[in-house]
């Protein structure tokens, strides 16, 4: 999760997004907002002429999610974080029959970019 920058601001001006999309955007720094903080990262926008921000809330956190949907932000995808403990002594899974595991070489290259042009549009 995002953590406060170190300069204490609210929010974080974000130059890719905003290279990318054509306006200013920028991302809240806290997962988690009350009633002024919540307008502390609105004038920080103002202050910085932001045209979007985005907001990655806990899903969990109910009173944040009902402030961010009334000051106007609005639901758009989910994040799913996945955790496995690594234990060593815990066999490994066996492999599906007939996979071959080996080290990225130059020549996978050509086959990458191939099943990359059709998993990703």
């Amino acid at each position: 999760m995002r953590k406060r920058s170190d300069t204490g601001e609210p929010c974080l001006f974000l130059e890719w997004d905003s290279q990318f999309f054509g306006f200013r955007i920028a991302t809240v720094l806290r997962p988690s907002l009350d009633a002024a903080s919540m307008e502390q990262a609105l004038a920080w926008c103002a202050e910085h002429r932001i045209d979007c921000l985005y907001y990655l809330s806990e899903a969990t956190d109910a009173a944040t999610l009902g402030l961010a949907h009334e000051r106007g932000f609005r639901f758009v995808d989910v994040r799913v974080t996945y955790e496995m403990p690594l234990d060593p002594a815990r066999p490994e899974p066996p492999a599906p029959p007939g996979s071959v595991f080996r080290p990225a070489e130059a020549g996978d290259l050509a086959a990458m970019r191939e099943l990359a042009s059709r998993s990703h549009k």
